[in-house]
Order: structure tokens, then C-alpha cells, then sequence
């Protein structure tokens, strides 16, 4: 069957929105290079390493959304048919759930790196060693990985792809599945965002006590005190970057909580529609908030040649006027 591409049941909020995170996407990219080319010097922080690595989760989940949900729901292509009790979504379901319990991992561990920085600064680059966020990162996918091969794999869980009445297709599986899986997704969710939210909020605390008091814009000043361990303007910027992003986090977090607690029917088709938006807007969020907090790799976004040309121009009106 030839692939065939159909967009009349996307909604407009959709095809607004997908330009928007390709272009972010291909962002992504070019901000990953700039990090790998400058890793030696500028950017050489283990918190770096940690996104380029993390960025490859960030990639994966992206790509889910666009070529296997999005499409699944609302018939983009027509590579997914009708199935029922079949091995592709029960894999389809099963990849969703392993990408993004990784991602909610990684949140987690870039929030005890900063932490590990502001109030361990001398082990900190020993302890952060390109071995251990190796180790760490794999462990942040070996780790679902087991522990959900016995959920999806044991058992008949009859998972199924369903017509809907809109034209799309639905993924289900048996009832006691769903709860099941609902529950060890709000599990992982609570204790990530419990977890990071302690760890910025005692280094925000550390960081306002150790900065001197008279700074006009506290932590976010790039100055350095003489009993302050810091390394401004790097481990600063670093903060607010990892903070910002843990930020996006927080919208997906609450459509979490009201997809279990919740009981109207209307409430739940809300926040099942936002689960599109809100994770992909997590997927998104690193280029953007790198790129805000860190004057350097703004300069560096711009091509040598660009930046050049731009120089040249600025010179020849200095000198005219």
C-alpha cells in the first residue's frame, strides 16, 4: 500500500504548532553542534555533557509525537490500521512509556548536578566524570526498561488499536492495565518533581546567602564574592538554563495529576489533547532556554561569516558617522 499523507483531521492548533517545534528542533541541533565544538573551553561544564546526552531523549520523544501519535490519533499517514490485541501497540505503547519515563530520569538528574555544583564545588568536577554520566544516562533507560518488561510483557493485557469516531485511532488495553500503568507514571512524576523542586529550591537558598547581599539582582548577577565557591557568569547562567527547563516540566507534571484524579469525561479529553503540547514543548525547551540564559551561544549561533559581515557594517558606520 503506497504511504499516503492526509492533514483534514489535524486540528488548527496542531498545524500551528508543529512548524513552530520543527524549526525548534532543527534549533536544537545547530545549539548541539556550537556545545560539542566549544567543549573543551566555553562549554566544557559537566552540565553540558549532560544535555548532549539528554538531547538524544529529547529527540526520540519528538519524533514519537510526530511520526507515531499524531499520526495514530488523527490518520496523518496510513501506516497504522485497526488491530486488535496485536504486538504493535502493545510495542508503541510500551516505547511511549520507557522515552518518557527516561526523560523524567533526566530531569531529575540534571537538577543533582547543579546541586552537586553550587554545594560540592571542588568534587564536583571529579565526581561528574564523562564515565559516570555515561553510566547515568543508560541507567536512566535500563532502569524503565526492566522495570516495565514484566508489566507489558506478562500477561495479556489485549492491547489494541481502535477506530474512532473522529477518524483517528485509539490506543487501549484491558482496564487493569491502564491502572496499573496510570499509577507508575503519577509514581515516577511525583517523586521527579519532588525531588527536583527540593533540589532548586535549598541551591536558590544557597545561592541568595552566598552572593553578596548588596548585588542589585541577586543570583542572577554574573559578579563573584571572595567566600563564594562559584564560578560566575558559567555556573549562574547554568542554573537559571536547568531551571528553566525543569519550569516546562511543571505543565506536564499537572496534566499527569489530572488525568488520574480526574472524573469528567471533558477533563480528561483536555488533558489527553495537552499531553501533545506539553511534551513536546519539554522536547523543545533546552535550545530556547540555553540560548536566553548564555550570551556566548548566542554569539556562536551566529555564523563566523555572518558575525563578520556584521563587524564590517558596524565599523563602516563608525567611521562615516
Amino acid at each position: 500500500m503506497p504511504l499516503s499523507i492526509n492533514l483534514s483531521l489535524l486540528p488548527i492548533s496542531h498545524l500551528i504548532f508543529i512548524p513552530i517545534c520543527w524549526f525548534s528542533v532543527f534549533l536544537y541541533l545547530r545549539v548541539l553542534y556550537i556545545i560539542h565544538q566549544l567543549r573543551k573551553n566555553v562549554f566544557k561544564s559537566s552540565f553540558f555533557l549532560i544535555i548532549r546526552m539528554h538531547a538524544i531523549t529529547d529527540l526520540l520523544m519528538f519524533l514519537y509525537v510526530e511520526l507515531v501519535a499524531r499520526p495514530r490519533k488523527y490518520r496523518v499517514h496510513n501506516l497504522f490500521e485497526a488491530a486488535n490485541d496485536h504486538w504493535i501497540p502493545q510495542l508503541l505503547w510500551f516505547s511511549l512509556t520507557v522515552i518518557k519515563n527516561a526523560m523524567f530520569l533526566g530531569y531529575t538528574v540534571v537538577a543533582v548536578n547543579r546541586c552537586s555544583e553550587i554545594f560540592r564545588f571542588r568534587n564536583h568536577v571529579k565526581f561528574w566524570s564523562p564515565t559516570l554520566i555515561l553510566i547515568v544516562y543508560l541507567s536512566e533507560w535500563l532502569a524503565p526498561t526492566i522495570v516495565l518488561i514484566p508489566l507489558f510483557y506478562t500477561g495479556n493485557h489485549n492491547f489494541s488499536l481502535i477506530a474512532a469516531p473522529s477518524g483517528g485511532l485509539f490506543l487501549r488495553a484491558s482496564p487493569e492495565f491502564i491502572k496499573l500503568d496510570v499509577l507508575q507514571d503519577l509514581t515516577l512524576s511525583i517523586f521527579c518533581f519532588l525531588v527536583s523542586s527540593f533540589l532548586y529550591l535549598i541551591t536558590f537558598v544557597h545561592l541568595v546567602q552566598t552572593l553578596p547581599k548588596t548585588m542589585s539582582n541577586t543570583f542572577f548577577s554574573i559578579n563573584r564574592s571572595e567566600s563564594s565557591n562559584l564560578n560566575p557568569p558559567t555556573d549562574l547562567i547554568i542554573f537559571k538554563c536547568a531551571f528553566f527547563s525543569f519550569v516546562l516540566f511543571v505543565p506536564n507534571f499537572a496534566k499527569t495529576m489530572v488525568l488520574y484524579f480526574s472524573t469528567n469525561p471533558q477533563l480528561v479529553d483536555i488533558g489527553t489533547e495537552l499531553w501533545f503540547f506539553t511534551t513536546e514543548i519539554m522536547c523543545i525547551s533546552s535550545p530556547w532556554s540555553l540560548l536566553v540564559s548564555s550570551s556566548k551561544l548566542r554569539k556562536e549561533f551566529i555564523p563566523k561569516r555572518c558575525r563578520k559581515r556584521q563587524e564590517n557594517i558596524s565599523s563602516m558606520l563608525s567611521t562615516r558617522f
